[in-house]
């Protein structure tokens, strides 16, 4: 049975998938359109990326555009995924949520457009798959500056690695029109 939980941040959801567990291992269930779209998750999803990093990594802050939704379901080890309000007529934009999430909660992070979203990796590794509805052109990724002032994230690692891309982002201020 799917668990689905609303957080905070609106657009940011926690899903338990159904697992089970025998003498063999695991059995965890992934996207099914049917069960999602019970709880409001829709949309087609149309492409995807599988994703490893090491202690200390960071990704992000990336901006989901509005039409865009993305299920990130962590595989092995253990993460801090930081959602932003990056929507600028919204009432909750600038609002932070972290949400910390181990292989053995078996959760799913589903976020909907509009949001950005980061990942630091706690584990010496951590595997996760991202499912987008939409295409995604690295070319012309948007983010927010993963040490932006104004939202004062507490994230879990003091000298994270993050690439030059990452570092470059704005200040999530620049964003209002």
């Amino acid at each position: 049975m799917l668990n689905v939980q609303s957080t905070p941040l609106k657009g940011l959801f926690l899903i338990e998938p159904e697992t089970s567990h025998d003498m063999r291992g695991m059995i965890r269930g992934g996207f099914h359109p049917t069960e999602y779209a019970a709880f409001g998750l829709t949309g087609r999803f149309a492409s995807d990326k599988f994703f490893r990093g090491f202690q200390g990594s960071l990704r992000g802050l990336y901006i989901l555009p509005d039409e865009r939704h993305l299920l990130l379901t962590l595989v092995r080890g253990d993460v801090t995924i930081v959602a932003v309000d990056a929507r600028p007529h919204s009432r909750q934009f600038g609002k932070v949520q972290m949400v910390d999430i181990s292989d053995a909660q078996q959760k799913q992070i589903y976020l909907t457009g509009g949001l950005a979203y980061g990942i630091c990796v706690r584990s010496e590794c951590a595997d996760w798959h991202e499912k987008y509805t939409g295409i995604v052109d690295d070319s012309s990724v948007e983010g927010i500056y993963w040490q932006d002032r104004e939202l004062n994230i507490s994230w879990p690692v003091k000298f994270p690695l993050v690439s030059e891309q990452d570092a470059a982002f704005s200040a999530l201020s620049t964003r209002v029109s």
